[in-house]
């Protein structure tokens, strides 16, 4: 058994002798350099939707695992940039005008396929009837929502009966947050971060 003395001491004053006297220098335009290729990286590959995929093993056991919606991934990697970027956001004009505008375009694709819940409405006569009250979101996928089943015209609890709109609100925002994050980078090129460096041939 393994002496719990051998292991490793991550205590403050350990960490700064490692580093020894020098402190370690914070460099914003680096961090902004790491997440724009993140996002770059990100946006390269392929966008699929997430979903749930069933894998029957060997012991005939089926095992869901989920397979992660590569246009959210994307989408919050460009949120997290736009975080960074706040301070210099709130000073750059063009930017916030061009922003503006995608925001509004972004609230008017969840308008249309965002899903209005409903709660229940106690008539009382031991009577109860669904009505939509003013929550609006976007369902998780296969999550159950209340739809009319038009076999019956009926309220029915539905698995999964949003997964077509949820991919379509993606779809459609995606397209915006490629705008975003292509104004973000006029922004830092605004900003002078990155040095051209002479290219000899």
């Amino acid at each position: 058994m393994d002496n719990k003395n051998d292991s490793p001491n991550y205590s403050d004053d350990n960490i700064m002798e490692s580093f020894g006297s020098t402190k370690v220098e914070y460099s914003y335009p680096m961090l902004v350099m790491i997440r724009v290729q993140d996002c770059g990286k990100k946006r390269a590959e392929e966008m699929i939707y997430g979903f749930w995929n069933t894998v029957v093993d060997r012991h005939g056991v089926a095992r869901k695992t989920w397979v992660q919606d590569t246009r959210n991934v994307f989408i919050s990697s460009v949120v997290a940039l736009l975080n960074l970027l706040a301070p210099k956001i709130k000073e750059d004009k063009k930017f916030q005008e061009e922003y503006e505008k995608l925001e509004k375009k972004i609230t008017k694709s969840f308008d249309n396929f965002c899903y209005e819940d409903y709660e229940p409405n106690n008539l009382g006569n031991g009577e109860i009837r669904y009505k939509k009250n003013e929550i609006k979101y976007i369902p998780q996928v296969d999550a159950e929502v209340f739809m009319v089943d038009v076999r019956t015209g009926l309220l029915t609890n539905i698995k999964g009966g949003w997964n077509l709109k949820r991919n379509a609100y993606y779809d459609s925002i995606l397209i915006l947050y490629d705008k975003i994050f292509a104004e973000l980078n006029n922004l830092i090129d605004r900003l002078g971060y990155f040095k051209k460096r002479p290219v000899f041939g």
